[in-house]
C-alpha cells in the first residue's frame, strides 16, 4: 500500500455515505485508513432520501477486491 498518496481529492459527502463507508470497512474488516471515492461509492450504496442508505457488502468487496489486485499491479493507488 502506499504512503501517504491520496486516491481522490478532498471531496464533500453526505453523512449517510460517510457513515456507509466506515461502516463497510468495519463489516468487511478493511484498512482503517483506506477510504472508498465517491464514484466508488456509488457502486454498493444505495441512496435513500432522508433515511438511511442501503448498503451492498458485496459489491463493496468486490470492489475492494478489484482495487487491491490493481495496486499489486503496480499502480499507488491506496493513501
Amino acid at each position: 500500500m502506499g504512503l501517504g498518496v491520496s486516491r481522490f481529492p478532498e471531496t464533500l459527502i453526505c453523512d449517510q455515505c460517510n457513515s456507509a463507508d466506515g461502516t463497510v470497512k468495519r463489516m468487511l474488516k478493511l484498512p482503517k485508513k483506506f477510504s472508498f471515492s465517491p464514484q466508488e461509492m456509488r457502486m454498493f450504496i444505495e441512496a435513500t432520501p432522508h433515511g438511511k442508505h442501503k448498503i451492498n457488502y458485496e459489491r463493496a468487496l468486490d470492489l475492494f477486491t478489484l482495487l487491491m489486485k490493481s495496486n499489486d499491479r503496480g499502480s499507488r493507488i491506496f493513501f
